[in-house]
């Protein structure tokens, strides 16, 4: 397969497979099938470089797609792992795996396409060189250019500015590393490796959207180009600012749900290189002359919407046929590519085919067989042939010689054996080990790839007019859900035993010995393994092998294991794995299966290698009873229930002042005066526990458009502001040594403040009043000092204490010194 096909073929593939429940564009009706037409006869590519998930202007991109009828393209550098999550408590690669779903749900909604980057978010950055600086801007800079490569937009659109207008490191290193690849795309010197797999490729033109007027000059502003993208699409029967909206609103993780927008929708471009034009299509062909030799399937294709009858659509399946037959005897092109796989999708669409590989089951095993349904359904009125069937598990192809008649379900049933050497399912971006703030992903050609490639599928020969074409369909497993209804997943390829429900992070206080229970379950019958532990040296695990034997499958066993931490240091923190040994495999990594279920989202499942954070952090506590009011969603009451607290959720519709007064601290989670609509209701309750001696624990909340606050977190003058400090390693100054909640009960020093994951804080308050003492002091590099990290202020018999540390982030990440201060916060008395 020439390099061309092997690029397209990826991209068809994972259109054909997207969840297009969530979409109302990717239907298989006669209005989406006349779209497709268009586009069909339309040779033109688009591609839109910003930085995260949520960045791509989604009016655009669905303007281009279905309006102009573009192949369009959002390249976002990041898939948002660095960001906040307002939905559930995922952070880090698990937030990045929703954030990269919500970012398909969203091109199937647009119609656009889904690209990236190696790059990790790791957060706030305040310019782009500490952005390039932390990335390797060489190797992003790498990643744009092959993406440029093989998509082949003529045109390339930054959503934001080079100047800092757009107010993050990472938005502004996107439109840097956009100009400077339009550039080294056609280079030969600049990446040649890439050369082996795509060509070199020159974009006409490379355009900012601006987003804000007021970041140009005024000068400037009558040479911005204009273009109306609110028209109104009949055979899709919304408005581009309409299918926005529902583009847009898969950010949930966000909180991004917008309204519709309806009439005309101006956006303003300024041009940044290539050929002068006061239109961004200017100069650009869109008709078939693009693909060399093609005269005769332009005639015919051009005919084809005014041929097609929307009653019987498979009247123009042979035209189709034609046109394809015509086009692969065109010498090897992208357009050429692109086109054979419109034209196979097309014909799937208009003789109405249904083909579906099934699997029975949910979950699958290495070396044991499964059982699988092939469906195949010609609704259409042609004759067609289904002629084989080939598994990419399976070394035969499987003989289906048959005519498929009008609307009949043809059906074979077949059980196949799961390969030993297959890949557990997890997402391909993640499989190897990530540097801090890249991902490893050594294939060249899967690099800007959404998501994993099916690990099992069948490819169906049809013959339609005397053509053989093939289709690659993935394996799914399909289910009844009472609320929703069908819905369907990929199986899962898993191992015979996993650990489940056992803690992935233990503390050890102020001794050296933790008993810990490991949960293992069995997803076989009669499975036996050995099974031992594999700790750093100095780490003592008692007892150092096992031998277990499961009769059923979905049987539990509990391993109870001692774990001597060293006696050397009294703060360290080590990893602890297993391994473990079956009839089928010699020792191989002890595994986990982890499930994010959201109702917007296919079922997301991943195998990942289970281990356990070993954390020596020399912590005085005492029993303390805790309350927690939940805001967007963090996992610090569980992390406090690790070091022994007894935390109480707070329900927000019967707490009562006599409850609260039995806790002796309440905590409010992140962003909890943003997200939670009954803070004014709670807050007073509040007010009054801390004037009769309680505590009262605040974390971050934001201020701005998108986030008010429901109430005032505290009766004292506070201002939230954007001060944060993005330096994880940046310098702490402790203001008041002597303050209690610094020495009591335990002694915070330098030291707490190694290690810190990711930034030290974010949205620190920047005015506050009187009553309030500031404990500490921090700033990036080249910025002011800030003092707003961490205030106390007393009320009545008791304490408010606002913290924008983040220990959201610390405290699942076992960071030490962050889990003493934070007991300080609960437990620290003058």
């Amino acid at each position: 397969m020439n390099q061309y096909l092997r690029i397209f073929f990826f991209y068809s593939l994972l259109l054909f497979t997207c969840n297009f429940s969530l979409a109302q564009l990717n239907s298989n009706n006669s209005g989406q099938i006349l779209h497709d037409i268009k586009r069909l006869n339309t040779f033109c590519n688009v591609l839109y470089v910003a930085a995260h998930p949520d960045d791509e202007n989604t009016r655009l991109l669905s303007y281009l797609a279905n309006e102009r009828h573009c192949r369009t393209a959002y390249l976002s550098l990041t898939r948002g792992d660095g960001g906040q999550n307002l939905i559930g408590r995922e952070q880090g690669d698990d937030l990045g795996v929703i954030r990269t779903n919500e970012l398909l749900a969203a091109r199937a909604t647009d119609g656009a396409e889904q690209l990236f980057t190696r790059a990790v978010d790791f957060g706030y950055s305040k310019n782009p060189e500490e952005t390039f600086q932390i990335w390797g801007k060489n190797s992003i800079l790498e990643d744009v250019v092959w993406v440029i490569r093989t998509f082949k937009p003529d045109i390339i659109i930054t959503r934001f500015p080079e100047d800092g207008g757009g107010g993050h490191g990472h938005h502004t290193a996107s439109a840097i590393l956009a100009r400077e690849a339009f550039k080294l795309s056609a280079d030969p010197k600049a990446f040649p490796q890439q050369l082996k797999f795509t060509s070199l490729w020159q974009a006409q033109s490379l355009f900012w959207n601006t987003f804000s007027l007021s970041r140009v000059k005024e000068s400037d502003r009558e040479n911005l180009i204009q273009l109306d993208i609110g028209q109104y699409n009949p055979l899709l029967g919304k408005s581009y600012g309409e299918i926005a909206a529902l583009s847009r609103s898969q950010h949930k993780s966000q909180g991004f749900g917008v309204a519709n927008q309806r009439g005309d929708l101006i956006e303003y471009f300024q041009q940044w290189e290539g050929k002068e034009v006061k239109d961004i299509f200017e100069g650009i062909s869109f008709g078939w002359e693009r693909l060399n030799g093609s005269e005769k399937a332009a005639l015919l294709s051009e005919k084809l919407y005014q041929k097609f009858n929307p009653d019987k659509p498979w009247q123009i399946s042979k035209d189709l046929i034609i046109i394809l037959k015509h086009i692969k005897e065109l010498p090897d092109s992208h357009f050429k590519a692109q086109k054979i796989e419109q034209i196979k999708n097309l014909l799937l669409k208009v003789n109405a085919l249904y083909l579906c590989f099934q699997s029975v089951n949910a979950s699958l095993l290495r070396n044991e067989e499964s059982d699988f349904t092939l469906t195949a359904i010609n609704r259409g009125a042609n004759n067609i042939a289904l002629k084989n069937v080939k598994i990419n598990i399976d070394n035969n192809s499987l003989e289906w010689d048959s005519n498929m008649p009008q609307n009949k379900l043809q059906e074979k049933k077949l059980a196949l054996n799961i390969p030993s050497d297959i890949s557990f399912t997890h997402h391909d971006w993640l499989r190897n080990q990530r540097t801090a703030y890249l991902y490893n992903i050594e294939d060249l050609q899967q690099r800007d790839k959404a998501d994993s490639k099916p690990q099992i599928y069948a490819i169906f020969t049809l013959e339609i007019d005397g053509l053989a074409i093939d289709y690659s369909i993935p394996c799914t497993y399909k289910w009844v859900n009472p609320v929703r209804g069908e819905l369907e997943r990929r199986p899962e390829i898993i191992p015979n035993v996993v650990a489940n429900g056992s803690p992935e992070l233990l503390i050890f206080k102020d001794e050296n010995k933790v008993s810990f229970k490991l949960n293992l379950v069995s997803n076989k019958d009669n499975a036996s393994i050995q099974l031992k532990p594999i700790a750093a040296e100095g780490w003592k695990v008692i007892p150092a092998e096992v031998s277990l034997f499961f009769d059923k499958a979905k049987s539990l066993k509990t391993i109870d294991f001692e774990i001597t931490a060293p006696s050397s240091s009294p703060q360290l923190t080590s990893i602890l794995k297993f391994e473990l040994k079956d009839k089928a495999v010699d020792f191989e990594p002890l595994h986990s299966i982890k499930t994010i279920d959201y109702q917007h989202l296919p079922m997301l499942t991943s195998v990942q290698e289970f281990s356990v954070k070993l954390i020596k952090a020399n912590i005085s506590k005492s029993k303390v009873r805790i309350g927690y009011i939940e805001g967007a969603g963090d996992d610090i009451p569980k992390a406090l229930e690790l070091l022994g607290y007894q935390v109480e959720k707070i329900d927000k519709q019967s707490v009562s002042l006599d409850q609260l007064q039995k806790m002796q601290a309440v905590i409010t989670g992140v962003r909890a005066y943003n997200t939670n609509e009954d803070m004014h209701l709670i807050q007073p309750l509040l007010e009054q526990y801390v004037l009769k001696g309680g505590r009262l624990i605040v974390q971050y909340n934001t201020l701005n458009w998108l986030s008010a606050l429901k109430a005032n977190p505290v009766p004292y003058m506070l201002q939230v502001s954007r001060n944060r400090v993005t330096d994880e390693k940046a310098e702490v100054k402790i203001l008041k040594p002597s303050h209690f909640l610094l020495n009591k009960p335990n002694k915070i020093n330098q030291q707490d403040f190694e290690n810190w994951v990711q930034e030290r804080g974010l949205y620190f308050p920047d005015k506050w009043g009187d009553e309030f003492n500031a404990l500490l002091s921090m700033n990036d590099p080249g910025d002011s000092a800030s003092e707003g990290s961490l205030l106390i202020a007393p009320s009545g018999e008791g304490w408010f204490i606002y913290t924008g540390l983040s220990f959201f982030r610390q405290l699942p990440a076992g960071v030490p010194g962050a889990y003493r201060l934070f007991v300080n916060l609960l437990e620290g008395k003058p």
